[in-house]
């Protein structure tokens, strides 16, 4: 992977993380999400859709960048990646439809890809931990990104943007190592 390509995915987890803290700041002015009428309202569908939009593409590219030995735990983790990744973009399709474009029946979607995406942050984040080639901080961000979800309208969103902005760190750290030492 070339240097741009780490700068591009580096960007992509940066945007997620900014795009939740943003998401964190709207609900403290009470939106009405489910909803929405007014101009925040659809603020805070639109950015909720972008950030699962950038955490699912962020999170691919940190997972392509970041390859382990085959091991049950590498398994694990690509399982858990994946279906995060599905489950974040499908849910980020479906919240705008549903919700900027008012088509109601895609509620079920949405619930059923938020159980789905906290399933995968959860395998991803405790297989990362067991897998060597990957820092403990890596299952540690994802297990908060699972925790912030479970927690959104607490205040979560900012738990997974700071984790996400975490991630993007590791990856930018570990990558430009990676190729640094392919080129010396």
């Amino acid at each position: 992977m070339s240097v741009d390509n780490v700068w591009w995915m580096k960007s992509t987890l940066i945007g997620a993380g900014i795009a939740w803290l943003v998401r964190g700041v709207i609900a403290f002015y009470g939106p009405d999400y489910w909803s929405p009428h007014t101009p925040l309202d659809y603020a805070a569908v639109l950015v909720t859709s972008l950030a699962l939009f950038l955490m699912a593409v962020g999170i691919w590219g940190f997972y392509l960048h970041n390859p382990a030995p085959a091991s049950r735990a590498q398994m694990a983790w690509r399982i858990g990646v994946t279906v995060t990744c599905a489950a974040a973009l499908t849910i980020s399709v479906s919240n705008f439809t549903e919700d900027a474009l008012g088509v109601s029946s895609l509620g079920y979607v949405w619930v059923i890809g938020m159980l789905a995406l906290l399933a995968g942050l959860l395998v991803a984040g405790f297989s990362a931990l067991w897998v060597n080639d990957l820092s403990r901080w890596v299952g540690s961000m994802f297990l908060v990104c699972a925790a912030g979800l479970l927690l959104m309208e607490s205040g979560g969103m900012f738990g997974m943007g700071v984790a996400l902005l975490v991630l993007s760190g590791l990856k930018a750290t570990q990558a430009v190592d990676i190729l640094s030492q392919q080129r010396g």
